[in-house]
């Protein structure tokens, strides 16, 4: 066994793996990176793991919310009108 003593087995393992990165490179490189097999495997696994259908409960909330909004734009509407009637006192100025 080779130790990092080993001054040119250490500097071969260096060079060869230096030369090594370079092919491995050209291969993603002539691939574009994305259409690398072992990129676009990645990618790939990567939107099954992450997709969101559509109509998912994202949908679902945004609907609640927007329900939840006119609901509470209705009452504030009303509460307005109750204040210009005068039918609602005006707590801040009794204390």
């Amino acid at each position: 066994m080779h130790g990092l003593d080993d001054v040119d087995f250490t500097t071969s393992s260096f060079i060869y793996a230096t030369l090594k990165c370079h092919e491995v490179m050209e291969t993603y490189v002539k691939h574009q990176f994305h259409a690398h097999p072992h990129v676009s495997s990645i990618i790939t696994q990567h939107s099954a793991a992450n997709f969101v259908k559509p109509e998912s409960s994202l949908e679902a909330k945004v609907k609640a919310l927007a329900t939840k909004v006119d609901s509470h734009e209705s009452k504030l509407k009303l509460m307005v009108e109750k204040v210009k009637k005068g039918k609602v006192k005006d707590d801040q100025h009794a204390s």
